[in-house]
């Protein structure tokens, strides 16, 4: 895969979900935050849920987001395509997570669950 599907999964994939539930029946997670891949020119992508439904999606992420997955390039597409879960990456020592980690813990679930259901294929 390129590094151009990094940045495919953020300007071409994940905008087809706005205004989408990320699983059904989850209205109790509202959160902002940022996912930081660890290199300049693939930057750091910011997401917002409000009520279990993605809102919004910004370029050089949320700076007032609840916490900030930290990740290289490789995990994330793993992550995305559903090969790799987000918590085993965690406690692995392959995602970092900077702030809030109880609330970044449980959107790695809702994560999971939707890449599992949604896997993106670069």
């Amino acid at each position: 895969m390129t590094d151009l599907a990094h940045i495919e999964f953020f300007e071409e994939y994940l905008p087809g979900f706005i205004g989408k539930a990320l699983i059904p029946n989850l209205f109790s997670v509202s959160t902002a935050f940022t996912i930081d891949l660890g290199q300049e020119e693939l930057g750091r992508w910011g997401l917002a849920i409000e009520k279990g439904t993605l809102t919004e999606i910004r370029s050089g992420g949320i700076a007032d987001g609840s916490f900030t997955f930290r990740l290289g390039p490789d995990t994330f597409l793993k992550i995305v395509s559903g090969e790799q879960n987000p918590q085993m990456a965690f406690f692995t020592g392959k995602v970092k997570i900077d702030g809030d980690m109880i609330q970044a813990l449980k959107i790695a679930t809702v994560l999971s669950e939707f890449f599992t259901k949604y896997p993106y294929k670069a």
